[in-house]
């Protein structure tokens, strides 16, 4: 992971658009995470469905808004929810890709009862929620940079020394150039390249 904010997909029913809008604000003023709230990402002439399916599939992690408005109300916000659940069945064991955010006292849907949410209500917990919130994100960025460390340091040229300082089992570390081939797996690099 290059130094790009955390991409935070917020769904939400529209009729909780206020709290929503609040909470888009406080994720953006905090410099490292970049929220996509519709009416904020959007554009005029955009197909909003095709866009909103691209930004959850973009999306390290997602915000589920659970509220009475959403939790009961039929149409485009549950097929929303299906497709982030769809998209989190990708993700490895242990992600902290959907986060449920209770915006009032609902019922939690059955089908993503198995995540710990949050509670954001009474008013005055807003903060503790809201500092939850910021911890799971933070373990979220955290554990992106560290599953990616090691594509960063394969990236910029430096494989043999990364090898070097990594391969502990032959020599303690020492290599030469003459003992491996290092052979690059991924797709920018589709010329193989010998050492």
């Amino acid at each position: 992971m290059t130094d790009r904010k955390l991409r935070v997909f917020l769904c939400h029913a529209s009729q909780d658009k206020p709290i929503v809008r609040e909470l888009y604000q406080r994720l953006l003023a905090e410099g490292w995470i970049d929220p996509w709230l519709d009416e904020e990402k959007l554009l005029p002439g955009q197909d909003w469905s095709m866009e909103i399916e691209k930004a959850v599939e973009a999306a390290d992690s997602v915000i589920v808004c659970l509220s009475d408005n959403s939790v009961t109300k039929e149409g485009y916000v549950q097929r929303e929810l299906k497709y982030i659940l769809d998209i989190a069945l990708e993700k490895p064991e242990g992600t902290i890709f959907i986060i449920p955010l209770r915006l009032d006292s609902c019922q939690v849907p059955r089908r993503i009862r198995g995540w710990q949410w949050v509670d954001l209500f009474p008013k005055e917990n807003w903060e503790v929620g809201y500092l939850k919130i910021i911890k799971s994100l933070e373990n979220r960025i955290l554990n992106l940079k560290k599953k990616n460390k090691g594509d960063e340091v394969l990236s910029d040229g430096s494989r043999l020394e990364w090898i070097r300082k990594n391969i502990t089992r032959f020599g303690k570390g020492k290599i030469s150039k003459t003992d491996y081939k290092i052979r690059s797996e991924r797709p920018e690099d589709s010329k193989k390249k010998n050492f």
